[in-house]
This record gives C-alpha cells, sequence and structure tokens, in this order.
C-alpha cells in the first residue's frame, strides 16, 4: 500500500463499523461507511463508532470515529482513515 500519494487509493476488500449499542454494520466501501455513520450519528449513545478497515493487500487499520464533533460534522471516513495511515509510524 502506497500512503505516500495522496490521491492513490488502497482497495478496500471490507470496512466493519460497531457502537457502543452492540450493532455492527459491514461494507466494502467508504460511501457505504459515510452512510451507516450518518444513520447513528444523530443517537449520541452510538459515538463514538468503532472501526476496522481491511485492505486488499491484508493491511488492516483499526481505530475509532468520531461522526460529530462540537455539533459539526467532522471529515468523511475515508479522509479519517487516510489520516491515521499518514500518521502512522511506517514499519521497516
Amino acid at each position: 500500500m502506497d500512503i505516500i500519494d495522496e490521491d492513490a487509493q488502497a482497495e478496500v476488500l471490507r470496512i466493519r463499523l460497531w457502537n457502543p449499542q452492540h450493532a455492527t454494520a459491514l461494507m466494502a466501501e467508504y460511501h457505504a461507511a459515510d452512510r451507516v455513520l450518518a444513520a447513528w450519528a444523530g443517537r449520541p449513545e452510538c459515538d463514538p463508532v468503532g472501526f476496522e478497515v481491511t485492505f486488499c493487500d491484508g493491511h488492516i487499520v483499526r481505530g475509532e470515529h468520531r461522526f460529530f464533533h462540537r455539533g459539526k460534522r467532522r471529515c468523511l471516513f475515508a479522509t479519517h482513515v487516510r489520516k491515521l495511515l499518514l500518521d502512522a509510524p511506517l514499519i521497516t
């Protein structure tokens, strides 16, 4: 996976989202993840949402995403994952 080129996109095999209310969603694209996050965002008991993104090359990214911050929508899910990858320490 090349994370140096910000325009390059690694292909996603699976995105798994879960919330504190024990709901889980599985999908294969970022737009679908944004729709699920938007549906869950109206319920404060569903924040934050945990996620796991599995890429076709086998890399896995896990973390938390808060859809809203101080009443305003945060970045798109794909942008959030990209920031995590760019800020991650490189393993050599």
